[in-house]
């Protein structure tokens, strides 16, 4: 989810189940501004919905009926701790870092971490659409000049293919 969408932590903890919507024009997650909830999580910025594919909605769909229905608790939110003696609860931005420091052990990947998913998502969104627009509003930012300082990092590559690309406005005859 982090990787498709490029939600923050505190966005992600904040879903309710409804704010998954399945329609034919367009899977989305609908961002809701509920304030500061029990997990500590909030919007950070405005309300807005975020397109989405099938394959997570599928996930979505297989979470809710194999992992979620399982349990016996009733939750709002999506993302819930499974174990312990605080099944059920909403998930914390405490579990999170947790989860991603077992990850980091397990895999001996040392970089990773959340916000590398929304940074990673950002990058790659806006080399495949080149709309820095989309990128600014897919990720709440208030402010286009904060999606442009964090997020656009054109490769050595990109910038050679845009030279080649302007070059021949620059011959002289």
């Amino acid at each position: 989810m982090l990787f498709e969408t490029g939600l923050r932590i505190g966005e992600v903890l904040s879903l309710y189940l409804e704010d998954f919507k399945f329609d034919h024009r367009g899977h989305r997650i609908i961002l809701t501004n509920r304030g500061e909830l029990e997990n500590g999580a909030k919007l950070k910025t405005g309300e807005r919905g975020i397109f989405v594919s099938q394959a997570l909605m599928d996930l979505f769909d297989d979470y809710l009926y194999e992992v979620l229905d399982e349990l016996d608790f009733r939750s709002n939110f999506v993302f819930v701790k499974l174990r312990g003696e605080n099944v059920g609860k909403p998930m914390t931005s405490i579990d999170v870092e947790s989860l991603f420091k077992r990850l980091r052990q397990k895999t001996g990947i040392n970089k990773l971490h959340p916000y590398l998913f929304r940074h990673t998502h950002a990058t790659m969104f806006y080399q495949e659409t080149k709309d820095i627009k989309q990128v600014q509003e897919r990720l709440g930012h208030s402010q286009i000049q904060t999606t442009m300082n964090l997020y656009l990092h054109p490769s050595e590559e990109d910038i050679r293919k845009d030279w080649e690309k302007a070059q021949p406005v620059f011959q002289l005859n």
